[in-house]
């Protein structure tokens, strides 16, 4: 059988994918026993294929162009971030949440843009080229923002070396991106065939991620039922409130709108996983989880992007029918 027909298969039905590995994380505890270790090194396959896909030729012009890019990174590191830290700690306050969901929550609007974002641009009216620059930027001074931010916002409430953290992100990083770099330069049929594929792969290894960090939920799930479904909920106000910032705080036409709203719902979840699986299993051991759970609002909540989408599709057709 031609490999690339279930490659195919997977990359329409990401969803189900993500179900999947939830559904197989939480019934086969021995397989996510078996890679939770390993969710590091299976992030670095990621962030490999992420930089492999990458032509740089095309963004030079949205690169070139910092103010733009400037006001990118200002509301999708600083601002909404600030905005999910105090609704947060308002939602852990109000309805007795596990003190683990400010870190979580924290630690996942803090990460660089993800590829999934770069997608949904190109899906539904965003500026492609913008969100693909806006991710290469933000993933290169992640080693930088993420800990400070985490640093300014929580301090020393979460007893993390922030200097580790640092090191952590070079490393998982900047490593893949050399790796990318150089595989580049090699017209292999094995280069090409995983650039080709690299979506439905990356989504193949987040899988793997999903199903490593629910070590352990489904005796979460079953002694305290209610937390996860609050997880649930929580998350998905986030995925709702983040969007619709992005939206708001836009500058120009409903493209260049949406092209934020993207960028500031979408952040590389399975970084967030990587990075608490690596800093919060012992002082924070739900906070994998919880993102891990995250993973099924963040899927399901691309409704909102067709939505918004369609919405702006038929402005313009009305405008251009009364022009």
């Amino acid at each position: 059988m031609n490999i690339s027909s279930p490659l195919h298969f997977i990359a329409r039905h990401p969803i189900g994918m993500i179900l999947t590995g939830f559904l197989g994380g939480t019934l086969l505890p021995d397989l996510a026993s078996l890679l939770n270790p390993f969710i590091l090194p299976i992030l670095m396959g990621v962030v490999f294929l992420s930089f492999l896909k990458l032509d740089l030729a095309p963004l030079w012009a949205e690169l070139k162009d910092w103010r733009r890019q400037a006001f990118l990174f200002l509301i999708s590191m600083a601002i909404i971030p600030l905005a999910v830290f105090l609704a947060a700690k308002a939602s852990i306050h109000l309805f007795a949440l596990d003190p683990a969901h400010l870190p979580a929550a924290l630690l996942l609007f803090s990460c660089p843009t993800s590829s999934l974002a770069t997608t949904l641009s190109l899906l539904f009216d965003g500026r492609f080229e913008r969100t693909v620059a806006n991710m290469l930027f933000t993933l290169s001074l992640a080693p930088l923002t993420l800990p400070l931010t985490m640093s300014l916002l929580l301090g020393e409430t979460v007893g993390l070396s922030y200097a580790h953290m640092t090191q952590t992100l070079l490393l998982l990083l900047f490593i893949p991106a050399i790796a990318a770099l150089a595989a580049k330069r090699f017209r292999s049929n094995g280069v090409s065939f995983l650039t080709r594929f690299s979506y439905p792969i990356s989504l193949i290894l987040l899988v793997f991620v999903v199903i490593g960090a629910l070590k352990g939920f489904l005796q979460v799930a079953l002694d305290h039922p209610a937390n996860v479904f609050k997880t649930l909920i929580f998350s998905s106000f986030l995925m709702v409130m983040t969007f619709s910032l992005g939206y708001a705080l836009g500058r120009g036409n409903p493209r260049d709108r949406m092209t934020l709203a993207i960028i500031s719902a979408w952040p590389n979840l399975g970084l967030s996983i990587g990075l608490a699986h690596t800093f919060f299993k012992d002082s924070w051991p739900y906070a994998t989880i919880c993102l891990a759970v995250m993973v099924i609002p963040w899927y399901l909540t691309i409704f909102m992007a067709k939505f918004t989408s369609e919405k702006i599709t038929e402005r313009e057709r009305v405008a251009g029918v009364e022009g």
